[in-house]
């Protein structure tokens, strides 16, 4: 039965590998900061800070809720393709929102992205500026949610985000996937009464030169916390190796 069981893991991570590595270029955005088109200058506690912005990936767009979504490699032929520009998603050449496509309350962004090998071991970012909630994941795993979204996606707790923020570490220069689940249930009301001033969905990527406090902590939790995960899947293999073997 263990034997079984093992066999079974090793064979979804496996799937999940070998599913993300057969995705279609197209589909995958090469997150490169040093031919970023755009830089800003900005100052942070004092200090100069080179901040740079990858402002164009290209997204997947699902309407409606789909909780497999999170997870990459799908069947991605169900979702439309859109294109952010400096941060806007938009719905082709008329640049055209969420609002104006049928937008039901409640739907799914995802992106595929990868790291050049020489940009690796640095805290990443997703800035973004909505209304509504959203729940961020990567590579299936919850990360933040801004507001609160039910289960079934009927109901939200809507808040007005202008400049909120995200970092992740990436350490190596695979493809990851990331997903958005984004929530306004009471979007009818919304455009009845502030159609030209209500936030659409806008995500942007970004990376700092210089950490600041608040990243610095953050990449040496996610340090730590990667030595104890290895410290503990090294000691569940010694385990298993001796249960094996004495058996």
């Amino acid at each position: 039965m263990i034997k079984k069981h093992t066999y079974f893991i090793l064979l979804a991570v496996l799937l999940t590998v070998s599913g993300l590595a057969s995705l279609p270029d197209s589909l995958i955005n090469t997150i490169d900061f040093e031919t970023a088109k755009d830089q800003n200058i900005q100052i942070s506690n004092g200090k100069r800070e080179n901040k740079f912005k990858f402002a164009d990936p290209q997204w997947l767009f699902i309407n409606g809720d789909q909780a497999d979504f999170k997870f990459g490699n799908q069947n991605e032929s169900n979702y439309k393709i859109v294109n952010s520009h400096s941060g806007d998603i938009t719905f082709g050449h008329k640049d055209k929102g969420i609002f104006d496509i049928g937008f039901k309350g409640i739907a799914w962004y995802k992106c595929y992205f990868k790291i050049p090998q020489h940009q690796i071991n640095k805290v990443y970012g997703l800035e973004f500026a909505l209304h509504g909630a959203v729940e961020i994941y990567l590579d299936g795993k919850f990360q933040k949610s801004i507001g609160t979204i039910s289960a079934d996606g009927k109901t939200a707790e809507e808040l007005t985000v202008t400049d909120g923020s995200i970092f992740f570490p990436i350490n190596d220069s695979l493809v990851h996937c990331l997903a958005i689940r984004f929530a306004l249930p009471n979007y009818a009301k919304y455009l009845e009464n502030y159609e030209d001033n209500l936030q659409e969905p806008a995500f942007e990527f970004s990376v700092s030169d210089l950490k600041n406090e608040s990243q610095t902590v953050l990449s040496l939790y996610y340090s730590i916390t990667n030595m104890l995960s290895a410290f503990f899947f090294a000691l569940f293999i010694i385990h298993l190796l001796i249960y094996f073997f004495y058996r």
